[in-house]
């Protein structure tokens, strides 16, 4: 009787394996093994004939791409994210509102712009030079030129009714800064001015000092 059990597993064991499709995976103890030639699975695989592989949307793995001895491409020609890649055709990064990143801008040799006619953004160099007490139309820099800019005046007050100081572009109208008055306190003073010269006449900034003031001019000066 188990004999006969026997007989009637091995037919349909052999059965089972002999009708079995031609691309089948049989386990033999080995390694295993696949008959279907559309399937790639080696580094040097055809893109054309590879297997496509899906990532389920709610998995925890960790997905590696090799960086291409860092240059990585994407297959569209829309998209060029590889620094020779022409501004014309290159994808834009809009910067999220809620970011908490810091975005580092490279400052272009230090002469930074904004695309747009109205704003044009330039990092000056600093230097400074200054200005005794009673001084008339004291050139900032060695001569002075059109385009020198004058970020700022450190004035110093000594004696309050004559610590008037004068700021000139050029040949052009001096306007006040500081006027003596005896409402003035004896100290420091930083008055901001971002300007740029423009005269052209005996160009430059030119600083003209009451007897009971100094100054210092900082900015970029010829």
């Amino acid at each position: 009787m188990m004999m006969k059990k026997l007989s009637i597993f091995i037919l349909v064991l052999s059965a089972v394996i002999f009708s079995a499709p031609a691309n089948a995976i049989f386990v033999t103890g080995g390694p295993v093994t696949t008959t279907n030639a559309t399937t790639s699975v080696v580094g040097g695989g055809a893109e054309a004939t590879a297997q496509r592989v899906t990532i389920a949307n709610d998995s925890t793995g960790v997905v590696s791409v090799d960086d291409n001895s860092s240059s990585l491409t994407v297959d569209n020609a829309t998209i060029s994210v590889v620094g020779s890649g022409v501004e014309a055709t290159a994808q834009r990064v809009t910067i999220a509102t809620d970011s908490t990143g810091v975005l580092s801008v490279d400052d272009n040799g230090a002469s930074l712009t904004v695309d747009g006619t109205a704003l044009t953004v330039t990092q000056k160099g600093v230097e400074w030079e200054t200005v005794a007490a009673s001084q008339t139309d004291q050139i900032c820099g060695a001569t002075g030129a059109a385009g020198d800019y004058i970020r700022s005046l450190v004035i110093t007050i000594v004696t309050v009714a004559t610590a008037t100081v004068d700021l000139q572009d050029a040949d052009g109208t001096a306007f006040n800064i500081i006027t003596g008055n005896a409402a003035l306190v004896p100290g420091v003073v930083v008055v901001e001015l971002g300007l740029t010269s423009l005269g052209a006449t005996t160009p430059g900034w030119k600083v003209t000092t009451g007897a009971g003031a100094t100054a210092i001019c900082v900015g970029d000066f010829t």
